[in-house]
């Protein structure tokens, strides 16, 4: 199992226009190989998310970019990206290696 740790940082005034993005991105994710679950949340000011993502394998993980169906929302998060000073960064990559 691989988990993904993300964080995207926005404006407040964009907050719908990110929930409608991330809405659509996990609707995406749910079709490709190797998706378990994604997990979303949003931090009190509207302003920040902390995402947690499982994939089956790291593998699974990589070839997301390289599956078509994500040609359908990329273009839309690189420009919002580029555009509105929204940032995104991956925190973290890897298997666990404890659980409790």
């Amino acid at each position: 199992m691989t988990t993904v740790v993300t964080q995207l940082k926005f404006p407040p005034e964009l907050k719908e226009k990110v929930e409608r993005l991330t809405t659509r991105t996990v609707d995406i994710f749910s079709k490709l190989n190797g998706f378990v679950s994604m997990e979303i949340n949003l931090n009190p000011e509207g302003n920040s998310t902390l995402s947690y993502l499982q994939w089956k394998t790291f593998k699974n993980h990589e070839n997301r970019i390289k599956d078509p169906v994500w040609d359908e929302i990329n273009p839309e998060w690189n420009e919002l990206m580029s555009r509105d000073h929204v940032n995104f960064q991956f925190l973290f990559v890897g298997e666990p290696k404890w659980t409790t």
